[in-house]
């Protein structure tokens, strides 16, 4: 069976590096934006995908983006959960507003896609691969909303391990300090913490996250529920 892959967040600095991947694998690939219409437009053109503008922060935008792929019979079997909002704000400055779109990006939105589409990837199988921060494993220096919705996005994944089984494979990917993408919002000093702990003295590259994700979607056929710390060694 030919595959289809759906990548939430691909114009991200980690979206962007699964893409060409999939795209080196022959994968046909839909993958959604919230914002940065132009550089989906050149993605697309890139990799031969196709991007749709999806704001997970709005629920019937959701429900509605499922309902369209279940009746054009695009329903993905591979799934690749890369978004999150924006707001890297800290403990006294965040608000109520900005902790719900966090989670609506992050948590909620994906459960919604999922639940829309449970009923086709039982019967077909799929493979699921969230991506989170290193919140899930260990007291790490990010925003309260961030980190709670990091932790809540794998207990989500390891939730549908067992709500979608046996046919569907969730797993977590939980990644150190990047190159790139949310480690600019954190600040240098953090990046350069990071890199000091790491047992491999650096920070990581989004290719290597692509291809710890894109195992686990394309390669994977037993693993199912487990965090997968993709971190050099922190």
């Amino acid at each position: 069976m030919k595959r289809l892959a759906l990548v939430l967040g691909g114009t991200g600095h980690v979206g962007a590096a699964v893409l060409e991947g999939l795209a080196a694998a022959g994968v046909r690939t839909l993958f959604t934006f919230a914002a940065a219409e132009g550089r989906a437009e050149e993605l697309a053109a890139r990799f031969r995908h196709t991007a749709e503008r999806l704001d997970l922060r709005r629920a019937d935008d959701v429900r509605g983006f499922a309902g369209r792929l279940l009746a054009a019979g695009d329903v993905p079997d591979v799934i690749v959960h890369v978004a999150a909002h924006p707001d890297w704000r800290a403990l006294d400055d965040v608000d109520a507003a900005g902790w719900d779109d966090v989670f609506a990006v992050g948590v909620r939105g994906p459960f919604l896609l999922v639940q829309a589409l449970a009923a086709p990837l039982r019967e077909r199988g799929a493979d699921l691969v969230f991506a989170a921060g290193m919140a899930p494993l260990r007291p790490v220096a990010a925003p309260p909303q961030a980190a709670a919705a990091q932790a809540a996005l794998a207990g989500l994944a390891r939730s549908l391990a067992r709500a979608l089984a046996p046919r569907v494979r969730a797993n977590v990917v939980c990644l150190g300090t990047l190159d790139g993408g949310t480690a600019t919002r954190a600040g240098a000093s953090f990046a350069h913490d990071q890199q000091r702990f790491a047992a491999l003295g650096r920070v990581g590259q989004a290719a290597e996250i692509a291809r710890a994700i894109l195992w686990l979607a394309l390669e994977n056929s037993y693993i199912s529920g487990a965090i997968l710390q993709v971190a050099g060694g922190l």
